[in-house]
This record gives structure tokens, C-alpha cells and sequence, in this order.
């Protein structure tokens, strides 16, 4: 499975041939192959979405995959903003009866939302680049906070479903740029390092208000296959104490797109592990 933009960019990038195999080492290029199964998600209160995502096929292993809009989650019959306005409820400091009475939801299936998202299990977030970066995430936080530190795990740390080290599979997160609605003259730049672990970028001064936070990725890079995996940092949870720095650094204007000009499977995608806000309500 493959999370894409939206239904119209995946339909687009499919004409175009701008989507490359996922299996390290094919280099195939993925074609229509029909579509999955159609089924039924709710969105915000009582509204339910049909949906019936695009399956592609690859031309040289044909390996099939399914392209999911980043709106839906995989294996869940809620939308993205639905869990995502649990995960701001939870930053909050509500518990999950209450989420889950706010959502129209059953109390088990917020308590499970809300700990699949902060056990190491969480599934990581893979982007198709389209041959370039420059890719935009929102984060919706529900409510202003105080923000006090970012933190990002700039790649694919964990295996798939058969066992297998996803790590050298995809590109990683080299720069982001981090954007606060309610201050648009806070803007960071973050450089990962493209460690196997958690990269923090602390907030200057006293941290800033936002409820709304938007990232940019300004570069990413080829996993550097010589890398070991860290020890994840405390303070887990969406908001939470704060993480221990790791270095980073201001760079001037982004210049889109790899430095790597070698063709590589590797390049077709980039994978996130986690995105955590770090900090608590204002007082």
C-alpha cells in the first residue's frame, strides 16, 4: 500500500509514469490495475464517504499496489481528520470516554486510535515523491498551544508486515521547515541529520503559540545504510514534555528536488515514522 496526495494526483501521476515500484531493486514503473474493494468511512459527525481506491501495477515485477488517499486511514472506517481530532482532543488533556463521546465513537475504538498512535508500533507515513520534493503536511492541533519543541523520525524505522527491515526502502527526511499559523514570523528550519531515530528542533525563547502547524519537506536523501537505530526519546504522546535537542541548523531558501542524479528504486518514495508537537496549553 502506497498513501498518495489525493485520488486526483495518484489518477494523474499514473498517466504520467511519475510513480516508481516500492521493491527495492525492481525500478518498474506502476499502471492502472483497477481498483480495490469499495467501502464505507465516516467523516465528522454522521457523514459516511464511499470510497473505492485506485490499484496500480507494476510493469516489470507486477507487483500490485493499493494507492490510498492520505484522507483515509489504512484498515480504519474513519478519516484521517476524524482520528486527527482525537489526537488534538488528546493533547488537550481529555481522556478517551470523553473523545470518544465528543466523536460519536465507540470508547475502545478512540483508546485504540490513541494508542496505536503513540506505541512503537505506529504505521509510518510514505509519500510517493513524483520525482521531486517540496510535499506540504498540515496539523490541525484542534485548539492553540504552546508549542515548545517539533520532532521528527526522518525515515521507514521498523519492518513491514513479513519481518522485513524497511529502513534502505525508502528516501528519508533530510530539511523541513516548520510554519505556525498564529505566527507567521516564527518559521524553522530543521535539519535531521538523517539519524535513525528521532530528530527534536526546539522552539526559540519560551516556545510559540499555534494551533495550526504546517511542515514542509525541504529535502530528502537516499537511508544512509550504515546508520543504526537509536534510543527513541521520552516524552511520548503528541504534546508532552520536552525531548532532548539534537542539533540542527538554519539553511537559507529550499532548492527542491535530490541531489542524487543515479537512477534508484529508493527515490520513488520517502517514509516518516512519527511527527511529534511537543508542549501543553497555554496558561
Amino acid at each position: 500500500m502506497i498513501v498518495v496526495r489525493t485520488h486526483e494526483w495518484a489518477e494523474q501521476a499514473l498517466t504520467t509514469g511519475e510513480i516508481g515500484c516500492p521493491h527495492p531493486g525492481c525500478g518498474g514503473t506502476l499502471t492502472r490495475w483497477g481498483y480495490g474493494r469499495r467501502r464505507r468511512v465516516r467523516s465528522l459527525g454522521v457523514q459516511t464517504i464511499e470510497v473505492r481506491p485506485r490499484r496500480a501495477r507494476c510493469t516489470l515485477c507486477v507487483g500490485t499496489q493499493i494507492l490510498l488517499p492520505a484522507n483515509m486511514q489504512p484498515r480504519l472506517t474513519d478519516t484521517t481528520e476524524v482520528i486527527g481530532a482525537a489526537l488534538a482532543s488528546k493533547a488537550a488533556g481529555h481522556g478517551h470516554r470523553r473523545i470518544a463521546a465528543a466523536l460519536d465513537r465507540p470508547p475502545a475504538t478512540v483508546r485504540r486510535w490513541l494508542r496505536r498512535a503513540t506505541g512503537p508500533a505506529h504505521l509510518d507515513w510514505l509519500c510517493v515523491r513524483g520525482g521531486t520534493d517540496g510535499q506540504v503536511l498540515t496539523l490541525e492541533l484542534g485548539q492553540p498551544m504552546l508549542i515548545t519543541a517539533l520532532s521528527i523520525t526522518p525515515g521507514w524505522v521498523g519492518t513491514d508486515a513479513g519481518g522485513v527491515d524497511q529502513w534502505p526502502s525508502h528516501r528519508v527526511v533530510s530539511r523541513v521547515q516548520w510554519i505556525f499559523d498564529n505566527d507567521p514570523t516564527t518559521v524553522m528550519t530543521q535539519r535531521t541529520g538523517n539519524i535513525r531515530g528521532e530528530a527534536v528542533q526546539p522552539v526559540p525563547g519560551r516556545g510559540v503559540l499555534a494551533s495550526t502547524i504546517t511542515m514542509i519537506v525541504l529535502q530528502t536523501s537516499r537511508p544512509p545504510l550504515d546508520v543504526a537505530p537509536t534510543e527513541t526519546a521520552g516524552g511520548g504522546g503528541l504534546l508532552g514534555g520536552v525531548l532532548p535537542p539534537v542539533p540542527t541548523e538554519t539553511f537559507p531558501a529550499p532548492r527542491f528536488g535530490a541531489a542524487d542524479t543515479r537512477p534508484d528504486p529508493v527515490d520513488s518514495t520517502f517514509a516518516v515514522s512519527s511527527i511529534k508537537v511537543l508542549g501543553h496549553t497555554p496558561e
